[in-house]
């Protein structure tokens, strides 16, 4: 028994190491808490992508709940011809991996004019097969002498339905909203295969992309776990007895211990949510002020000297065998990101360089700033240099 303990609480610690590592990362850098500070108060791409993620993890949910139940219910209650196909087709849909669909999903997608909006990452997930079959599942072990009981009460179906199957199905109704909120909160392969525009991306795509182990991307990483946690605390219980009872022997009654976790995992929750509300009503003017500054010259205009050149810009604009331009930022049509291009200077004259290179024809290079910036950083023009 001893050892037993010893390898299931050896496991658990393993499963939680990830987390840890995470959230010290996240606590790097001074002040130590800078980091949550930038995502929640200069970052609006990522308030954007969590809101995103709340959306469609909502929609998909309050549609994908209700039509399971109310297939499991119509499988499970009435003797329909050919049920059992169905349920092997479920079966087979859901064993099918995404890459096995995608091509066909996107095909009826762009059929449907679908594509790029958010009905493609819905509607897709909203219809899955998982839910049907585990309730599915879960009420086969529904005693059917309760129907009977319920007719001669004179209830109608919809009644039963909602009076009598829907309470004591509680338990796997939120163990399977769970498990889906955890799956759909950190899709990333639908919205990156149907979705073109940023904006309506999520925060798993938006945290997938960034790809670097920052201070900034771990504390990201932490604030994208917080709601999931939080929903597995309140879910406890209730996830064991979706998970460990059948539909016939009911629901064991919440203890008090229980009740106090859950009260708990409400308030921080709201909490959380709350706090998120507010870094978004003032992240656009936090942001808007932290954004640095910066004048350009674009390769439309012409240079007074080194005409013989196809390439001149002010000497502002090279920074030894680097020179700074800046790319629209995919988030945010009214800002643009810094980008670095290698160059080689042939000649200086009257504080102008020609500069060769893989330079972009209507490439717009960065003269000056208000502030430091490096390569990735999001800036706002403020006018054009020597004008």
């Amino acid at each position: 028994m001893m050892a037993r303990k010893t390898v299931i609480n050896a496991v658990g610690l393993l499963c939680l190491l990830p987390f840890v590592l995470m959230l010290s990362g996240s606590l790097k850098g001074s002040p130590v808490l800078s980091q949550y500070g930038m995502a929640l108060l200069q970052s609006p791409e990522f308030i954007r992508g969590f809101w995103n993620s709340i959306i469609y993890t909502v929609l998909i949910l309050a549609v994908n709940l209700p039509v399971s139940l109310l297939t499991a219910y119509g499988l499970t209650r009435f003797a329909l011809w050919g049920r059992r196909g169905i349920l092997w087709l479920y079966i087979i849909l859901m064993l099918m991996p995404f890459q096995a669909t995608m091509v066909s999903q996107y095909l009826a997608l762009k059929a449907m004019g679908l594509l790029n909006t958010p009905w493609a990452v819905i509607l897709p997930n909203a219809f899955s097969t998982f839910g049907a079959f585990l309730m599915t599942q879960y009420m086969r072990g529904f005693d059917h002498s309760l129907y009977d009981a319920a007719q001669i009460d004179g209830m109608s179906e919809w009644s039963m339905f909602c009076r009598l199957v829907t309470p004591v199905c509680k338990p796997i109704i939120t163990a399977l909203g769970v498990l889906s909120f955890v799956n759909y909160w950190s899709t990333v392969e639908q919205p990156s295969l149907f979705l073109d525009n940023a904006t309506l991306m999520p925060l798993a795509v938006r945290l997938n992309g960034r790809m670097t182990f920052s201070g900034f991307a771990f504390a990201c990483g932490v604030l994208f776990s917080v709601l999931p946690l939080l929903l597995y605390i309140y879910s406890y219980n209730d996830l064991q007895g979706g998970i460990g009872l059948t539909a016939g022997t009911g629901t064991q009654a919440l203890p008090k211990e229980g009740q106090k976790r859950q009260s708990w995992a409400v308030k921080a929750a709201a909490g959380f949510l709350t706090i998120m509300l507010a870094c978004t009503l003032i992240t656009g003017k936090v942001s808007y002020m932290m954004t640095p500054q910066v004048s350009v010259w674009t390769l439309e205009r012409k240079a007074p000297v080194l005409s013989e050149y196809k390439c001149v810009v002010p000497q502002e604009c090279v920074r030894g065998s680097r020179a700074f331009a800046v790319m629209p930022y995919a988030y945010d049509r009214s800002l643009w990101q810094i980008i670095a291009l290698d160059v080689r200077v042939e000649q200086m004259q009257d504080g102008f360089a020609a500069i060769t290179g893989a330079i972009p024809s209507q490439a717009v290079f960065v003269c000056q700033s208000d502030r430091a910036i490096a390569p990735g950083d999001v800036v706002r023009i403020a006018a054009e240099a020597y004008k």
